[in-house]
Order: C-alpha cells, then sequence, then structure tokens
C-alpha cells in the first residue's frame, strides 16, 4: 500500500529593523532615531540563513536604517512603513503552508494604544 508523501515543513521570515521614523512626529514631538535596530536585522538574518538555510524567497526584510540624512538609504519598496508591512504579512500569508514555520522579528520603538478590551 503505497503511503502519502508529505511536503517538508518550511521556514518563513519577516524582519523589520527601525533605527529611524518617517514621518517622525507624535503630538508630544517626535521618536528619537535609534542606533542598533537595522543591524539586529541583519544579525538575525545570517543566523537564519547560516543556520537555518533560509532562501531568499522566504525572507521578508523591512530597514530604516538611521544615517543622520533626511531620508534612509533603503528604497521606499524596503522601508518599515504601514502598507509594506501589511504587505509583507499578505505574501507570508500567501506563501505558507498549514505546518510552515513563521518567524516574525521586529526591532524598533514599542508604544502602547487603548484597546476596546480594558483587561
Amino acid at each position: 500500500m503505497p503511503t502519502p508523501t508529505t511536503q517538508p515543513h518550511e521556514l518563513f521570515a519577516l524582519l523589520i529593523g527601525i533605527d529611524t521614523y518617517l514621518p517622525n512626529w507624535l503630538p508630544e514631538g517626535s521618536y528619537p532615531s535609534l542606533q542598533g535596530c537595522v543591524r539586529d536585522v541583519y544579525h538575525v538574518e545570517g543566523f537564519l540563513r547560516r543556520l537555518l538555510a533560509l532562501h531568499d524567497d522566504h525572507l521578508f526584510k523591512l530597514t530604516s536604517t538611521h544615517t543622520g540624512s533626511a531620508e534612509p538609504p533603503e528604497p521606499p519598496e524596503q522601508r518599515p512603513t504601514y502598507e509594506n508591512i501589511v504587505n509583507a504579512f499578505k505574501r507570508l500569508t500567501n506563501l505558507a503552508r498549514a505546518g510552515d514555520q513563521v518567524y516574525i522579528y521586529y526591532s524598533g520603538h514599542g508604544g502602547r494604544s487603548p484597546t476596546l478590551l480594558t483587561d
């Protein structure tokens, strides 16, 4: 009796590193630029590629490097904007199958926001 063949489970990753924010404003001021978030993304990427053999088509990386200039050096389609992050999640959702692993890494400012669930 033949046994069904099973596809090996795959690994996907979304890596987000934000050293500088655009637009950079808050009602009370602005976000201070960070150092090291993008660097951390590159370290995590190296680990995933070296030890887990993550393929280019399974890696989504969005970064915004602080260089002191008005704009980060990354092209707009590679920056961690709301639209780009949502699109990366959609691509992951379309690619990953049941049983696959999806690793999401974020390095940047955190924040708090009120929700409908007070508890």
